[in-house]
């Protein structure tokens, strides 16, 4: 539904979060449309447990290879915490959907995402491009 809703609006590019982790799969949409993602820890939506694990060591090997893919295409901000770091990069998602949406856009299609009983939530900002692709701050 998500997907049906996002035509009804100003949307400027998706994908589906998989094996690359919600980086990389950023990243790919930041590089192609030469914009910066700013990614807000604090807004995104974690699986219950998913520091507690990473914590743990509970990281698959996928993880390692995006976090290499990613050198110097992310800028971390020092303030993230690295069990959320190690998740940001984590292949296993739930397979939700990455939208950019018009910043005049974005309420209301985050309302009829509610309306819908489909799950959204706002995690950043697309800026003007910057040194780094993916920004991410705490």
């Amino acid at each position: 539904r998500a997907s049906e809703l996002m035509l009804q609006y100003h949307t400027h590019a998706a994908t589906d979060i998989t094996g690359y982790g919600l980086l990389g799969h950023a990243f790919e949409m930041a590089a192609a449309s030469e914009v910066t993602f700013r990614i807000v820890t604090e807004m995104l939506p974690l699986m219950p447990h998913a520091l507690e694990l990473a914590e743990a060591g509970m990281i698959p090997g996928g993880a390692n290879a995006n976090r290499d893919f990613m050198m110097g295409r992310a800028l971390i901000d020092s303030s993230v915490d690295e069990n959320m770091i190690r998740v940001l990069y984590d292949p296993q998602t739930s397979g939700g959907l990455l939208i950019a949406v018009a910043e005049e856009d974005a309420g209301q299609f985050a309302d009829e995402l509610n309306q819908q009983h489909v799950f959204g939530q706002d995690i950043g900002q697309v800026i003007p491009q910057q040194e780094y692709p993916i920004v991410v701050v705490k």
